[in-house]
């Protein structure tokens, strides 16, 4: 399996706890996965968009950093 392969599947899985828990306590944290998540699976477009949306949530400062790294 390659390693874009894992993302995708992490995509998968992000999706389903997106849709079983919406507003869920681990939000910002999903939302911040996803977008490190696309970045590494490729598509740095919607992964930076997702990013620079999520950026603007004060909770998560703790992520900033990871995503703008897998997303340069």
């Amino acid at each position: 399996m390659c390693i874009r392969d894992r993302f995708s599947e992490a995509l998968k899985t992000l999706e389903t706890h997106a849709r079983t828990f919406p507003a869920g306590a681990l939000e910002v944290e999903r939302r911040a996965l996803r977008s490190i998540a696309l970045c590494r699976a490729g598509n740095l477009v919607q992964g930076r968009g997702e990013g620079s949306a999520l950026r603007r949530d004060p909770a998560s400062a703790p992520y900033r950093e990871r995503i703008a790294r897998a997303c340069k």
